[in-house]
């Protein structure tokens, strides 16, 4: 069984780089606040500045169903 904080190093650093050159990052132009509210398992984002309603998960992504 894989450990859940294998990836999580790795996502920190793509964080860390999209808010230090976020015009390398076309669909992350604007700044982003990223919360945790369950220690990193799961991510959400939301523009700086918007309101807490407006964030959106993207760790663990959203599974879509047609």
């Amino acid at each position: 069984m894989s450990d859940p904080n294998d990836n999580i190093d790795g996502d920190i650093e793509v964080m860390v780089e999209q808010i230090k050159n976020p015009n390398e990052w076309p669909a992350w132009g604007k700044k982003y606040i990223y919360e945790s509210p369950d220690g990193g398992k799961t991510v959400y984002a939301r523009e700086f500045g918007a309101g807490h309603d407006t964030r959106v998960k993207i760790k663990p992504e959203e599974v879509k169903h047609d």
